[in-house]
């Protein structure tokens, strides 16, 4: 049981003592912030802004924008990819058409020469 407090300098005393360890726990816990945000101002702050920076850099790289980032020279690649895939197609219709025209013209020709070994044939007999 506490004492009792009859008097004003019972009273003082008390008060003074408890104000004296909420003063005591208020250093204590401002103390204890201050080597908090000392600590995160020297070691935690630094990592915390150069992952910001990264992220922001790697952010940067793969969004379009002026023609620097990675995802325009990936956007460039397959534009050049997909023309070059049209040029060999148009290539190949091309190829493709030029042998058609050969094989014509070399089935004329084998019929020509056919029609002249045989008149010449017909006229040999």
């Amino acid at each position: 049981m506490p004492p009792a407090l009859d008097t004003p300098e019972e009273v003082a005393a008390m008060l003074g003592t408890l104000l004296g360890l909420l003063a005591t726990f208020a250093v204590g816990l401002f103390g204890a912030l201050a080597i908090a945000y000392a600590a995160w101002a020297k070691k935690l702050k630094p990592l915390l802004t150069e992952t910001r920076e990264a992220a922001r850099s790697a952010a940067h790289e793969l969004t379009n924008n002026s023609g620097g980032s990675t995802r325009d020279a990936v956007d460039r690649i397959e534009a050049l990819a997909l023309e070059v895939r049209e040029d060999n197609r148009q290539l190949h219709r091309e190829l493709a058409d030029n042998r058609a025209y050969a094989d014509r013209n070399l089935s004329e020709i084998y019929k020509r020469l056919y029609t002249l070994e045989s008149a010449n044939r017909e006229n040999e007999t």
